[in-house]
């Protein structure tokens, strides 16, 4: 929301668009790759890169903490594809209508 103040009007929708789907793609995203890379606990995996547990599911006791650890890590992800995109937002042309 806050972008979407800081570009003209005619601008806003594609902005508001381009948010969306950077939360959707970049959250499926972390979902498939990057909460396993961050917190795979499977052979092959270093305290700087993870492997397994991929497309985080949990079906033990630790549920809870599990996906609130996924929900928390994936604001930070889907934030940072939103942040990334706005520093282009108006100095790419997306407008088409003058």
């Amino acid at each position: 929301m806050l972008e979407s103040g800081c570009v003209s009007v005619r601008n806003e929708s594609n902005i508001m668009m381009k948010n969306v789907v950077d939360v959707v793609f970049g959250g499926l995203t972390y979902w498939i790759f990057g909460f396993s890379i961050s917190f795979g606990t499977d052979k092959g995996s270093t305290p700087y890169f993870g492997v397994g547990e991929y497309m985080v599911d949990s079906d033990n006791e630790l549920m809870g903490p599990v996906f609130a650890a996924f929900m928390f890590q994936l604001s930070f992800a889907t934030t940072a594809t939103t942040i990334v995109s706005g520093t282009m937002a108006e100095r790419q042309g997306l407008d088409t209508l003058h």
